[in-house]
């Protein structure tokens, strides 16, 4: 690697004029709207709307990127002799502030491949494969670099700098118009967010779902917006703007195919008649305040069986079981491992507690995801492969059977979300996976027993909460299915 350059100071405009944009900006609003408004306010501090664990892995980012630059043979020049590099081949980092004054745009690639002037951005990632972010990030920079290029017959291409191993390993990806294209709409939006502000809508961001849920929500519900419907994100949500609909009550008076046509058009394959049709579904809940079945919605077996969650890191830590018999939790079992070995001692107990309820379902929520993939993972590296065969042939995901069946009037549908509905409180003072797995990381380190101790219970008391939530939104998902098929 060749040349870091030295940084020179930002232009005094931008930054400070509302019409230019930074890289920054069309990343942070293109991940959510609202967060980048209240950000770029100053209401809320970047620090704030991002968990620990997150603020831990930029600064293992930046503690690479430098180690990628300190590669580099060091080169001292000042910002206004850049240019004259750009017509030699090699690749350049550490280059300094720069602006297209044309587009209004200023930011600072990590680096430049000159290429004899075709000009290739470089960005340096800490992670080990490509990111959406990472696209729209090259296709920034190569729109910013447009003013400097000499050489303009190329395909628009950019380069990753990976951590592999931990060693950098630099791979060339095209930039796509659509790309292109999608950072040239989201430099609009932020200009005209900046001068118009940005609604909140629902999302799953730390901001909207955490730090500001009660007032997002209580905003979004008094506009009867269509993202509290589920599965209406923000293109759909878009999308529908375009379209007039900006309620739930416009939505159910819409024509479903009219609504799946016009998605179509813009791409949005998975919007059909049957997914509308559910968004339609969660829009009457809202509008009647009562639960609403779709389709053919019949319960896939009785009322008896075993509600199981885990917990996990680099290795699952705590499973916790509550067997349901007729409708009635049982006692909550749970099984701790610290280590490898543990982990293999807490799979083969789970294992037994199996074989014990040999003719019950395992449910999870959302499992298929999350915990049955860590599941999958462990049962391989312990060679426990019976356990894995009997957890496929008994597992079901009651997140899919709701996501395909039942709507509340309610946000989301996570266990926490639909746990609250049903009026299920748990006791932990853990909110939730991120700050349990910051807990957790508190435990690896703690030495004292007693404050050890007590970060294991705040964590099993986690797990369980989890765990009986799931078992009783079980139970009542059931009767809600039951009395709708009762009254069809």
């Amino acid at each position: 690697m060749e040349a870091p350059l030295s940084r020179g100071p930002q232009p005094l405009h931008a930054g400070k004029d509302p019409e230019w944009v930074s890289k920054t900006d069309v990343i942070r609003y293109s991940r959510c709207p609202y967060t980048f408004w209240l950000i770029d306010q100053g209401e809320l501090k970047l620090e704030e709307t991002l968990p620990p664990q997150v603020l831990e892995l930029i600064e293992v980012g930046e503690r690479f990127h430098s180690a990628v630059e300190r590669q580099a043979e060091p080169l001292e020049i000042t910002p206004e002799a850049v240019p004259t590099l750009f017509d030699q081949d090699m690749s350049l980092y550490g280059v300094p502030t720069m602006y297209n004054p044309a587009l209004r745009l200023y930011g600072r690639p990590d680096g430049i491949r000159t290429a004899g002037g075709a000009l290739f951005p470089i960005e340096i990632k800490s992670h080990a494969a490509i990111q959406r972010s990472d696209l729209l990030e090259l296709a920034f920079y190569w729109l910013l670099l447009e003013p400097f290029r000499t050489v303009h017959n190329v395909e628009p291409t950019g380069y990753l700098v990976f951590r592999q191993d931990d060693e950098p390993a630099e791979y060339d990806f095209p930039i796509a118009e659509r790309h292109i294209a999608e950072v040239q709409r989201l430099i609009a939006k932020v200009r005209f967010a900046r001068k118009e502000g940005v609604k909140p809508r629902i999302c799953n961001c730390r901001v909207c779902s955490h730090l500001r849920r009660e007032e997002v929500e209580a905003a979004v519900a008094r506009r009867k917006d269509v993202s509290l419907l589920f599965n209406v994100g923000p293109c759909y949500s878009e999308v529908l703007d375009e379209l007039g609909i900006n309620t739930y009550e416009q939505l159910v008076a819409a024509d479903r195919f009219e609504v799946a046509d016009a998605m179509r058009e813009r791409k949005y394959y998975a919007a059909n008649a049957v997914e509308i049709d559910r968004w339609k579904a969660h829009a009457q809940s809202w509008m009647t305040g009562e639960p609403v079945c779709i389709g053919e919605a019949d319960w896939p077996f009785g009322d008896s069986f075993m509600a199981l969650d885990l917990e996990y890191a680099s290795h699952i830590w705590c499973i916790g079981v509550i067997v349901v018999s007729d409708g009635v939790a049982q006692s909550y079992q749970r099984l701790w491992a610290d280590s490898d070995e543990e982990e293999a001692e807490s799979l083969r107990a789970l294992g037994h507690l199996l074989a014990q309820h040999g003719d019950l379902p395992v449910l999870t929520w959302a499992g298929d995801g999350a915990d049955i993939p860590a599941l999958a993972k462990a049962c391989y590296r312990h060679e426990l492969f019976g356990l894995w065969d009997e957890i496929c042939i008994r597992h079901y995901d009651l997140f899919d059977f709701v996501r395909r069946y039942v709507r509340l009037p309610i946000v989301g549908l996570s266990l926490g979300h639909v746990a609250d509905y049903f009026g299920v409180s748990g006791t932990s003072p853990i909110q939730d996976g991120w700050e349990a797995l910051s807990v957790y990381g508190q435990y690896l380190r703690e030495e004292g027993t007693d404050v050890k101790r007590r970060l294991r219970d705040d964590l099993i008391a986690y797990n369980r909460d989890d765990v009986e939530a799931l078992g009783e939104v079980a139970v009542r998902i059931r009767g809600i299915v039951e009395s709708w098929n009762a009254a069809a």
